[in-house]
Order: C-alpha cells, then structure tokens, then sequence
C-alpha cells in the first residue's frame, strides 16, 4: 500500500532547501500547497555554487518493508532527470546535524536557501554531512528516471513498484535516502529551467505477507 500518513515522517539531515520550496512539502501529502522541495545546484543559478546532487534523509518512523517508491513531478523547468533511492538497516542515525541546522534545511530559521548557500558556513555543514553520510551504509534499492525535458505542465507521478524478486530481498529500513540528478545547464536551456523539484515523495510498502499483517 502507498503510504499517505507521513505524521511520521522527519528530515535527519539533508542538503539546502529554497525558500519557496521547504523540503518538508516534498511529503507532508499537501500538494495543495502546490510547492515541493526546490534545490539549487544548477551552475550559475544567482551566481550559486555547484554544491553535487541534492539529497535528503528522512525518518520514516520506524522500520518499513519497502515495495517501492516514487515521485510526483511539476512543471518541466523543475523536473529532475533522476531521482535515486536508498535504505539502510542501521536502526539509529542521530546527532549528524544540529537543531539549528535542521532549521536551515527547513528554510525554518535564517539564514536559508541562496543567502545560505552562498556561504563559508554552507561549505562547513556539507563537508561535514557529507563525511557523516559516508559512514552509512546505504542499500540502492531504485531509480526513478524521467527520461527527457518536455513541455509539460502539471504533476506527473514516476514510481517503481518491486517484483517479487525485489520483494524477496525484504527491504527494511527506517531511514530512506532521497537524491535528484539534475538535468545538466545545457539540457536546462532548452525549456528554460534552472532547479529541480519534487512534489511528493512516495513509499509502497509490504502490509502483509501470506495473509499476516506486517508490523
């Protein structure tokens, strides 16, 4: 089944959200809100740095039973190409931010997004969460690709659903590791785009087994 609860759901630690795009929206199941997680990696956007793939690693709450995942697109100026995801069966990841930083991340607390950034303090923080994010040990569990930039408008959901091979595999992790692939400056040109956004975050996960429910 899909999860659409994610009460659950938290950041542990994450590279930089825009502003007008707070990480927390690409799954607290408002697309209302008509937002979604922004990242700006894209060369030269507002004179920012190439900072590598965005990334985030969320909490779902407790171990789940994966039987795939996804994303919901928008617009194409902010499709990504790729979206990569992993799980780890280490059962605690904690202290690799501070509270602070977390509120960065969460465009909660200043400074956030570009003006963040843009700083030496940035440089700092993703050293450092890079190094912690290394010592994990992270299982690829699926790619999500959208394939080409087209003149699309509106939301468009890519999802994988595993077979039962996969299934066999019993993925269970309770932190999953979301990172985009943009699409590169020149492929962006084309359209006009300059980030990347994703709406919504999905998790199929395993509800039962023969008949039994999965805790």
């Amino acid at each position: 089944e899909i999860t659409t609860g994610k009460s659950e759901w938290s950041v542990e630690y994450a590279s930089a959200s825009m502003p007008f795009g707070p990480l927390a929206q690409a799954f607290d199941n408002n697309l209302d809100a008509g937002q979604g997680w922004f990242s700006q990696v894209v060369d030269g956007y507002n004179n920012s740095p190439n900072t590598g793939a965005p990334f985030a690693v969320i909490d779902l709450g407790k171990s789940t039973w994966l039987a795939g995942v996804g994303i919901l697109t928008s617009v194409h100026d902010v499709m990504p190409k790729s979206v990569d995801f992993y799980i780890t069966r280490q059962e605690l990841i904690e202290n690799v931010i501070t509270e602070q930083e977390l509120n960065q991340v969460l465009c909660n607390a200043e400074p956030n997004g570009d003006g963040w950034v843009n700083s030496s303090d940035y440089t700092a923080y993703l050293a450092k969460v890079k190094a912690a994010d290394a010592e994990i040990d992270w299982i690829h569990v699926g790619k999500v690709e959208i394939g080409a930039l087209i003149p699309e408008f509106g939301q468009k959901e890519y999802r994988i659903d595993f077979d039962d091979t996969k299934l066999a595999e019993e993925l269970k992790g309770r932190y999953l590791k979301v990172e985009a692939t943009f699409f590169s400056a020149e492929e962006h040109a084309v359209l006009g785009g300059d980030r990347a956004k994703i709406s919504e975050i999905f998790v199929k996960k395993v509800s039962k087994r023969n008949g039994v429910a999965v805790d």
